[in-house]
């Protein structure tokens, strides 16, 4: 299989909707399949797909997780798993994104056709706001990977400025970056690589991505989620003699997406559907 999206949704027929409107609508690019991982909705999560007509001709898997248990855990179980549909890509996606005009386009064209793509594990879905002020970084490193590759390999957003990309679609800023929030962009091929390689630090990343208290909710660690794919592409670029002032793990376009609708992820705790939380300043 190419391509996978992993589509994480929760209650909110009304937001998924749009997510898939501009998902499709706004792309030319289809997946293989569609994997819908459902945090114990009380809708129909599958009467809700049947209705909307943008999937008709993509096959479509559907997992729901009962109890409602956060979203960590429904990341958790969705990378443990996403290796039963052996892809080259995976793209993980929140449902309460909105995407730009081509922007998965470009995000394909880059890893297929660019340099920098080709060398890169992925895509950030956005650029935090707040991972540009570094004091807002300060403490946000596991210190595992700060003794393994050093802060300046992993804070690259800090660091560095977008440079002009000529893609398919356009001119467009591409920078490298080591943060994302829950929707990033995989070259899962490159994965393999990494668990043949280095399968203990492998573990440790995917152990990590969520944050381990309270009896069941795991909320997802955005710190060791990404900053931990930029430490195993470290230390794989170190081994591979790959140019680590050149290249990086983790890439962004400006834009992507569109906006973010919710700041609950996908349980909508934090603002009500509809609701924007936050435009990063990258946003057109």
């Amino acid at each position: 299989m190419k391509l996978l999206y992993v589509i994480f949704t929760y209650n909110r027929p009304q937001i998924l909707n749009e997510c898939l409107q501009t998902l499709f609508k706004n792309n030319s690019t289809r997946p293989d399949k569609i994997l819908f991982v459902d945090d114990g909705s009380n809708l129909n999560l599958k009467m809700t797909l049947i209705q909307n007509q943008v999937q008709s001709s993509i096959p479509i898997d559907v997992i729901s997780l009962n109890p409602n248990a956060g979203y960590g855990v429904a990341f958790e179980f969705a990378i443990k798993n996403v290796e039963v549909y052996n892809p080259d890509y995976v793209f993980f996606i929140e449902s309460d994104y909105v995407f730009s005009k081509n922007g998965i386009d470009t995000v394909m064209d880059i890893f297929e056709n660019n340099e920098f793509g080709r060398n890169a594990v992925g895509f950030s879905g956005y650029d935090n706001p707040d991972f540009h002020i570094p004091e807002k970084t300060k403490n946000e490193f596991p210190p595992l990977m700060l003794k393994d590759c050093g802060e300046d390999n992993l804070n690259r957003d800090i660091m560095y400025s977008p440079f002009k990309q000529q893609t398919k679609f356009g001119e467009i800023d591409l920078e490298f970056v080591s943060n994302s929030c829950g929707t990033m962009y995989f070259h899962w091929s490159k994965i393999h690589e990494f668990i043949k390689t280095y399968p203990e630090e492998y573990k440790k990343w995917v152990d990590g991505i969520t944050l381990k208290y309270g009896p069941s909710r795991k909320p997802i660690n955005d710190a060791m989620m990404s900053h931990g794919i930029s430490w195993i592409w470290n230390k794989w670029a170190l081994a591979n003699n790959i140019d680590r002032n050149k290249y990086a793990a983790l890439l962004n376009i400006r834009p992507s997406v569109a906006n973010h609708i919710n700041g609950g992820g996908i349980n909508g705790m934090i603002v009500p559907e509809g609701t924007t939380f936050v435009t990063s300043p990258t946003w057109k």
